[in-house]
């Protein structure tokens, strides 16, 4: 290389003995290209070069090369050498200042494509060339991978753009390539394609920085063939130039940090991909004409396939090459030259939409007053912000209109800020440019094409195919009143003369102009209707009338009958029905207008044509809908009106009915009336939403029968809902029984799944009720709403059917015990199945390609609430042995199995007269309840319990526990009245069971219980079913919703509260003895340093109330840390802790229990709630089970807000336990700071080594002062 020479060099004191050899650089040079200020490229063996890297090693090699040579000449002498790698040398920085000081050049580099065939030369300027020459060939993985992805029209776009660039013709082509599509869809595959048709030619660049505003926007721009984004933004371009600039082939000034600019012409390819439209800021935007967009098909290959194809491809190269070059040659480069991407213009320019839209209503000649209201109703319809609406149209207008004037006389009267001169061109390129206003020249062929009419698909038809619609007979009437008809316009051959019933608010205008004749004239008709905005238009069954079909968004009750001579407004109201033979129509959506037809005078006669109807839930459901809908009457105070009259009807009739699930959808509907709110939503306050009472619902589930199914006959059955997407799977049980999946499943699918004995998991409070919603016909989009109103509504009844509770055979999740109530996803992790967790958020529509997904992990559900049900066996037990007794089916609830088992299933207004209320302050004389509060001796009670605590560390503490304190106070309340005796023997039964008296529980309750308990596993089902049961009553006794238990006086919880007070006289009695009382909880009290004589006092207190205490243990030690939290060894040296902090496996066995610490200790489950757990990157889930690891990542909280740490988990990196590598991984710092934290706490509270005395025998680490084993990890 010519720019540098090898020298040795003397310095120094003995200049004449001593040499240094170093590379020195000179100006006159053929191989180095200097830009920037920085070295560009250099000549080296036949090939441009650009790694610095590699010519530092290169001049390295020659100086040590010559350094060699030169010692060997000159052995006498001391020779040293300089090397460019070593920075203390200044060689590099001599050679940063020499290219800083070289001329700058203009040479392009990269600017043609050199094939395998082409010996590079030092002029062509290329750093690279293809390993592949085109020839021609077969491409058979190419074309099975693109057919599918891609149409042949998008792939033709593709290949002509690969022909331009391996042609080197993209100079003389201003446009790029945009790929755009969902994630997964083929955008990817392209991208791979290109590099490797491209390699050595190609360089990424990030578009969204290059259109931003930042001043090394362009530092992405190299001198290649090929720029890539594979991931672009567009969707906000703040500044166009520099795009159009690459585009149009202009050169560019390329700014990097730390460089100086140099100026850039690239000559090759620009390709974007993207999920995400670019942004079209108006009809002038330079992106407009520059961007070919390609989409594909949204159809994919298996990943076997997929990664088959993709090797066999690169065997293809050749081929494909000299495929798109023979496609650009025949296509020519002028081919795209008018393409305009109308798609991402309407979807992003909402004004160039507009236009499209309304060019013809505005016509040749326009003002701007109506201009603009046009627009600001067009953002009205679309619920887009309207501000600065006027402005935006003045201004925008210009662009659509090639002359512009603040006021013009028209007709004689002055018009301001008149527009003239539609660019028709601007907005349908391509398309012919029609008349656009009316000449008495005009032929009829030309106002027929004009509105487009022919032989085609009649939008009408899509649009009312389940409208209510039959065929006429011989007399041309209705064949059958409309109460009977059952056929739906779907359903009719259109062509035939027929009536079909459309809502209010589709009118019709019917034009029926004569000529001098006096005869019917299609094209007087066809003239007459280009004043009215563009529309779905029908030819009348004569052949020579118009019907144009508008959807009417004011209040049609107010509409005129004529329009003018001949121009008709038909409004079908009550029976009435368009009669309609189909004859010419157009494919023109069904406009909505709102002003420019004459008005009448109001009538206020509105039920007059409502016919009579015997009403039952499903028809008073869909006529609410309907209403709601605005489907009868086009404004909110007479569908409010309407509504309560059917709600009065149907009540009238005695029809039972549960609507509660539409309240809040009503009363949203009544609040939103602009002018009568208050009255609307006065009115919708009075209707009686629900005419089934508490004895219905018994009767429904005792009517469902005690059908018991054996487990082998179960189906276990999950749903999944998105606003696009619902889908259904299920399976039998078995470990071997596939999975069905149901993919936006028919009516008829669902009512077949109902037919079978269906398990879910909290299905009764959702599945069911969307099962049973698609059961009655409901859309996607109408049980993705309902789907979010029972997630989110507050409303607990929201969303849901009083019919849909009793689908299924039973909810896992409802009969489990209180210990089981945990979601799913808690049991994937608990029982070591796989826990999975859907990637895409719950509000959004699923792109197909992720159905399969979506499906998979329906699945998975499916499988974990089978495993969930082998799990709680016992739970499921329990809860047979409660339908058998209270005779309800197995899906009722465990508060409705309870109730018709104490109150022997009378219905409630008999049994509400037993319920017995006790004012407590007879008891205990000074007690006061007002407002929420309670006092009593100077204390607080608590409204759910009583909790006192000396917190310090104890020992030889004695444990006494009320035996069933909840339930002893029902009884000695007799709150039931003569009910009480079934509680009580319910009671008595479990007492008498967990303590193996099993001949003696047999005989209580009439002996019912006799036939569970043949057994000691049937008995112990029986107890864990008595249990739920007895639990159940005090928590409905103390409930906020009206229930059978619930007396409706008793607002201060009297069941607990009676314990409470009790507890405060314990307590003051046990200390005026002397006696110190370290712990109260609810219904046991912890006495240190306890005597016989004490214990037998507390027992004897207890009996005057009716409560028996039980000893349970006296503990050696105890550490109460606080009123939750206590650590404490009992009798038998068994150690045992309550709260998170002294219960964590890890802490518990290194400081209490000494045993071996298995790896799963280290485990810490997380969980979040309306977010999404992210580690680093990567989406989780709402669930994680992970452990704190030296080479994990952080741990989020992700929502779509904001995106912090989880709880418990900031400064410490994570790992997912499924991806546990070994012990050698544990971050061991944050466990033994668990440790030493919760010794801490110990501290604050006593004296430690009471507690812990056995510690300093202890092989470990000390943490402040105390010996820490450092727990053997066996595993």
């Amino acid at each position: 290389m010519d720019f540098y020479m090898t020298t040795a060099k003397t310095f120094g004191a003995r200049a004449k003995q001593d040499y240094t050899v170093l590379p020195e650089f000179t100006y006159i040079t053929d191989d180095l290209v200097v830009k920037g200020g920085s070295m560009y490229a250099y000549w080296h063996d036949g090939l441009w070069r650009t790694s610095l890297t590699d010519l530092i090693r290169y001049i390295d090699k020659e100086v040590i090369d010559f350094t060699t040579d030169f010692q060997a000449k000159h052995a006498d002498r001391d020779v040293s050498m300089k090397l460019m790698s070593i920075h203390s040398t200044t060689v590099m920085e001599s050679f940063q200042k020499f290219c800083k000081n070289m001329p700058e050049s203009d040479v392009e580099f990269n600017s043609s494509i050199l094939f395998s065939n082409v010996t590079p030369k030092r002029e062509d300027y290329s750093t690279t060339q293809l390993s592949y020459t085109p020839t021609s060939g077969p491409t058979p993985a190419f074309d099975e991978m693109f057919n599918k992805l891609y149409s042949p029209l998008e792939l033709e776009k593709i290949m002509w753009f690969v022909g331009a660039s391996l042609t080197n013709n993209m100079s003389k082509i201003q446009k790029f390539l945009f790929l755009y599509g969902g994630k997964g869809s083929g955008k990817g595959t392209i991208i791979k394609v290109l590099k490797m048709m491209f390699e050595g030619y190609y360089s990424g660049i990030d578009l969204h920085k290059l259109t931003g505003n930042s001043e090394f926007a362009t530092a992405g721009v190299r001198e290649t063939q090929l720029l890539i984004d594979d991931d672009s933004d567009l969707s906000t371009i703040k500044d166009d130039t520099n795009l159009l600039k690459l585009t149009s082939h202009e050169p560019i000034l390329v700014n990097n940090k730390y460089q100086s600019t140099y100026s850039v012409t690239f000559k090759g390819l620009l390709v974007a991909a993207s999920n995400q439209r670019f942004k079209v800021r108006n009809i002038d935007s330079g992106i407009t004409r520059r961007a070919l967009v390609a989409e594909p098909t949204d159809q994919t290959h298996d990943y076997g396939t997929y990664m088959t194809l993709m090797d066999k491809m690169q065997f293809e190269l050749p081929a494909i090459a000299h495929r798109a070059i023979e496609m650009f040659n025949k296509m020519g480069p002028a081919y795209y030259e008018n393409y305009v991407p109308f798609d991402m213009m309407e979807s992003t320019d909402l004004f160039f939409s507009f236009m499209r839209e309304h060019a013809r209503a505005l016509g040749d000649t326009c003002n701007l007053k109506s201009a603009a209201e046009l627009y600001r109703a067009y953002l009205i319809d679309f619920d887009y912000d309207t501000g600065g609406y006027k402005k935006k149209a003045k201004n925008e207008l210009k662009r659509y209109y090639a002359t512009f004037v603040d006021q013009k006389k028209i007709d004689g009267v002055v018009v301001k800020n008149v527009y003239s001169g539609l660019k028709w061109k601007d907005i349908f390129p391509g398309e012919p440019e029609p008349i656009l206003s009316f000449n008495q020249g005009e032929t009829e062929e030309q106002l027929t094409e004009y509105f487009g009419l022919g032989e085609v698909l009649s939008t009408f038809d899509k649009v009312a195919e389940t409208y209510p619609a039959q065929y006429t007979n011989a007399e041309g009437n209705p064949k059958v009143r409309w109460d009977e008809v059952v056929t739906t316009l779907k359903d009719i051959d259109t062509s035939e003369l027929h009536f079909v019933r459309v809502p209010l608010t589709h009118i019709i205008l019917d034009l029926d102009k004569k000529n001098e004749d006096g005869e019917k004239d299609l094209s007087l008709n066809l003239a007459a209707a280009k004043k009215f905005p563009e529309t779905y238009t029908e030819v009348s069954k004569s052949g020579q009338g118009v019907h144009l079909h508008y959807i009417y968004d004011g209040d049609v009750d107010k509409l005129a009958s004529e329009y003018d001579d001949d121009i008709e407004i038909k409004v079908y109201k009550g029976k009435s029905s368009l009669r309609r033979k189909l004859t010419l129509c157009n494919n023109k959506e069904i406009a909505h207008i709102s002003t420019g037809l004459p008005e009448k005078e109001e009538t206020t006669d509105m039920y007059k044509d409502i016919e009579s109807i015997h009403w039952n839930e499903h028809k008073l459901r869909a006529s609410v809908k309907g209403n709601l809908e605005l489907k009868y009457h086009s404004s909110t105070r007479p569908s409010v009106d309407f509504i309560v009259q059917l709600f009065s009807d149907a009540e009238k009739q005695g029809v039972k009915y549960d609507l509660q699930d539409m309240r809040q959808d009503i009363l949203s509907f009544a609040a939103s009336s602009t002018n009568q709110a208050g009255y609307c939503i006065k009115a919708v306050s009075k209707i009686k939403f629900t005419t089934i009472e508490q004895e219905d619902a018994h009767e429904i589930q005792v009517s469902a029968g005690q059908q018991f199914y054996k487990k082998e006959d179960l189906y276990f059955y999950d749903v999944e809902v998105f606003p696009n997407l619902f889908i259904v799977c299920f399976k039998r049980y078995g470990k071997n029984s596939p999975i069905t999946t149901w993919i936006n499943p028919t009516k008829e699918q669902i009512a077949s799944l109902v037919e079978l004995p269906l398990v879910g998991f909290n299905n009764r409070r959702y599945d069911n009720h969307i099962v049973y919603s698609a059961l009655l016909g409901e859309d996607n989009l109408s049980l993705y709403r309902q789907s979010q109103r029972i997630i989110n509504d507050k409303n607990a009844g929201s969303g849901m059917y009083s019919g849909a509770y009793e689908l299924s055979y039973t909810d896992i999740y409802d009969y489990c015990n209180a210990g089981n109530k945990k979601s799913l996803k808690k049991w994937e992790v608990e029982l070591g199945i796989k826990h999975d967790e859907f990637e895409l958020p719950w509000d959004q529509p699923v792109p197909e390609d992720m159905w399969a997904r979506a499906a998979e992990y329906c699945g998975n559900d499916v499988v974990a609430t089978e495993e969930t049900f082998d799990a709680t066996q016992a739970d499921y037990n329990a809860r047979s042995i409660l339908s058998t007794l209270s005779g309800l089916s197995m899906n009722s609830t465990t508060n409705q199995h309870t109730t018709a088992i104490i109150f022997e299933g009378r219905p409630k207004r008999e049994t509400m007269k037993e319920l017995m209320y006790t004012d407590l302050a007879t008891t205990f004389p000074g007690y006061k309840y007002s407002f929420g509060k309670s006092e009593y001796r100077d204390e607080d009670p608590g409204e759910g319990g009583y909790v006192y605590a000396e917190p310090g560390v104890y020992e030889n503490v004695a444990l006494l526990d009320v035996a069933s304190m909840h339930p002893t106070s029902i009884i000695e309340l007799g709150m039931f009245g003569r009910y009480t005796q079934n509680f009580k023997d319910i009671m008595d039964a479990r007492m008498l069971v967990k303590h193996n008296r099993l001949d003696d529980a047999a005989k209580v309750f009439d002996g019912r219980l006799a036939q569970f308990l043949g057994d000691k596993d049937s008995a112990k089902d029986l107890s864990n079913g008595l249990k739920t049961a007895i639990n159940s009553v005090y928590g409905l006794t103390s409930a906020g919703f009206e229930n059978a238990f619930r007396h409706p006086d008793n607002n201060d919880n009297i069941v607990a509260k009676r314990g409470a007070l009790f507890m405060i006289d314990l307590k003051h009695a046990v200390q005026e003895r002397g006696y110190t009382v370290a712990h109260i909880k609810t219904d046991s009290i912890k006495i240190p340093n306890a005597d016989p004589e004490i214990i037998r006092f507390v027992s004897e207190f207890g009996e005057k109330y009716g409560y028996t205490f039980e000893h349970e243990d006296t503990y050696k030690k105890l550490a109460l840390v606080n009123k939750s939290t206590y650590i404490c060894q009992d009798q038998d040296d068994v150690w045992h802790a309550t709260g998170t902090q002294f219960q964590d496996p890890y802490v518990f066995k290194t400081l209490f229990s000494k045993e071996p610490i298995a790896k799963e200790d280290f485990f810490v489950t997380k969980e979040v709630k309306q977010a999404s757990i992210h580690l680093g990157d990567k989406f989780i889930g709402r669930l994680a089970e992970l452990y704190a690891s030296e080479t994990g990542e952080e741990v989020f909280r992700v929502t779509e807000e904001k995106r912090g740490s989880v709880s418990g988990t900031k400064g410490i990196k994570w790992k997912l336990s499924s991806d546990w590598t070994g012990k050698e991984d544990i971050d061991m710092t944050y466990y033994k700071e668990l440790v030493e934290k919760a010794i801490e706490n110990i501290k604050k509270v006593g004296d430690i080594g009471i507690l812990l005395p056995d510690q300093f025998e202890v092989e470990g680490v000390i943490v402040d002062g105390v010996l820490i084993r450092d727990a053997d990890l066996p595993f």
